[in-house]
């Protein structure tokens, strides 16, 4: 009993002293990022990307109309899986029927709002 007190103390008061200390102070949580969402006011549609980063759904008046691995899509470029970090309208909305979306290895492209159907359009 006195050994397993040892070892839970020390933890104990660890934990104690980090939530006690200031937020500039503490560490960073490790929680995975929150996800995206973008909603297309012309469809009713939202599409959410989900907080793994890769899958982008489609979802209208609570129906999933389609979910894709944007990270395992034709055409981007093979040595930069990298995750979503992006999605949003396209400027001036060209071409129609768009979303746009970037990723954090720089690749950035457009996917179809009726589909998922993805093209990619170039890398920062």
């Amino acid at each position: 009993m006195r050994a397993s007190l040892s070892m839970f103390l020390p933890g104990l008061a660890m934990a104690l002293l980090s939530s006690c200390a200031p937020l500039s102070e503490r560490p960073p949580l490790d929680y995975p990022p929150p996800p995206l969402v973008y909603e297309d006011a012309a469809t009713q549609t939202l599409f959410y990307v989900e907080t793994d980063r890769h899958h982008v759904a489609a979802v209208r008046h609570g129906k999933v109309l389609w979910v894709r691995d944007m990270c395992a899509v034709q055409g981007r470029a093979e040595d930069s899986p990298g995750t979503v970090a992006f999605i949003g309208p396209i400027p001036n909305n060209e071409p129609p029927g768009y979303v746009g979306i970037g990723f954090n290895s720089g690749d950035f492209g457009r996917f179809s709002k009726s589909d998922g159907s993805f093209v990619f359009e170039g890398r920062d």
